[in-house]
């Protein structure tokens, strides 16, 4: 949401310098979710393990 906002922010005041902040953002935030998503699976997994045991 920040992203797009300064996206934005940065067109309607004719400020490029600003696009290296979602430039930024982006890719950190698409880590944040590729993290999650792992630890997502690997619960999964665990789960999935437990429930053959017994």
């Amino acid at each position: 949401m920040y992203t797009t906002g300064t996206i934005r922010l940065a067109d309607a005041l004719g400020t490029p310098f600003l696009m290296v902040i979602p430039a930024v953002t982006i890719w950190l935030a698409f880590g944040a979710w590729v993290v999650t998503s792992m630890g997502m699976w690997r619960h999964f997994a665990f789960l999935a393990r437990e429930s053959r045991r017994g």
